[in-house]
């Protein structure tokens, strides 16, 4: 029998922002859980997924500098590098690796607004309907998870889904206004939408 959470968020993190680690926290406090998990992309989801130039990718080295700094400010944060190590490249493949370490546990796979719009399309994406949650922080004007709502797939999966009503006052962060705030050097935009020790990271790495 099941008896424990785990909350997973995965993601480009590219780069990692103040709202990452608010949703991440938040979803362990909703949960009562203390495992809370980031599971970081590879660069072949951002070139051939996303669709993104190279210029526009913060290196993996530096995603994983600033990822591993938020775990050890952060109690309970662990980082899975699967995706990234390549040892999978699918998000059920990545749950399931992630189910196996945690035999005991519900899974709870934090689903973003940005990503309804594709989701139909995931690999194996009902399988990951039947065997794990779906945890969707949603807000007024989410109207993404208002049409997804309408779909066949989240119709026939309502029991995988748990919507929680959040106003995050770090609605307005994205890592696309973050990436245009490096490029312009603009260090009071990014203190705005990310932690001064990633500033600082990206100092070291010549990135800023």
């Amino acid at each position: 029998m099941k008896n424990e959470s785990v909350v997973v968020l995965g993601g480009t993190f590219n780069p990692f922002s103040k709202a990452h680690g608010y949703v991440i926290k938040a979803a362990g406090k909703f949960l009562s859980t203390k495992n809370m998990i980031l599971l970081p992309t590879g660069d072949n989801f951002l070139l051939d997924w996303k669709s993104y130039d190279q210029t526009d990718i913060i290196p993996i080295k530096t995603r994983i500098k600033i990822l591993e700094e938020f775990k050890k400010r952060n109690k309970n944060i662990e980082v899975e590098y699967c995706e990234v190590n390549k040892a999978t490249s699918k998000t059920f493949d990545s749950l399931e690796l992630i189910q196996s370490k945690h035999p005991n546990a519900t899974i709870y796979f934090i689903l973003g607004n940005e990503k309804t719009e594709d989701f139909e399309r995931w690999y194996k994406a009902e399988e990951i309907l039947k065997k794990y949650k779906i945890l969707m922080f949603s807000r007024d004007f989410d109207l993404n998870y208002s049409n997804f709502k309408e779909s066949e797939l989240y119709k026939n999966h309502l029991e995988a889904f748990i919507f929680k009503k959040e106003h995050n006052k770090f609605n307005d962060i994205s890592s696309t206004k973050i990436r245009e705030a490096i490029k312009n050097k603009d260090k009071d935009a990014l203190k705005k939408m990310t932690y001064n020790y990633v500033i600082k990271i990206l100092e070291e790495d010549n990135l800023l």
